[in-house]
């Protein structure tokens, strides 16, 4: 992928476009790996804008008000085993178009998530 833009670069009097890395798609999937492998945030920081009860598996309830700010560890979940086999293996592949619609949306957060992000 590298080598043939490197070609069409050479051959005319392109240059490096928004449109040119757009068809590299080996390099979206070694950045997306990258921000799965070491994510810019180890966690973010959210507010609750409604009440929300969790249950243990011991039937131990928690709720959570609105305004309760809850925390979202990315890194541990990005290293989650159930989200991604073999965690800690350095994988592009994860991110190809063949294996893109197993990932878990909720479960790749490089920069958090939400309407700011």
């Amino acid at each position: 992928e590298i080598d043939q833009v490197k070609e069409q670069l050479s051959t005319t009097d392109s240059k490096l476009s928004y449109e040119v890395l757009q068809n590299m798609k080996y390099l979206d999937m070694v950045v997306s790996e990258t921000l799965r492998r070491w994510a810019p945030l180890g966690l973010t920081n959210r507010a609750c804008t409604k009440p929300y009860t969790i249950e243990d598996n011991n039937g131990t309830k928690v709720t959570i008000q609105i305004g309760d700010l809850i925390q979202i560890p990315i890194q541990s979940i990005h290293r989650d085993h159930r989200f991604y086999p073999d965690p800690y293996k350095f994988d592009p592949e994860r991110f190809s178009e063949e294996n893109k619609a197993n990932i878990n949306r909720s479960a790749f957060l490089p920069f958090g998530s939400g309407p700011r992000n």
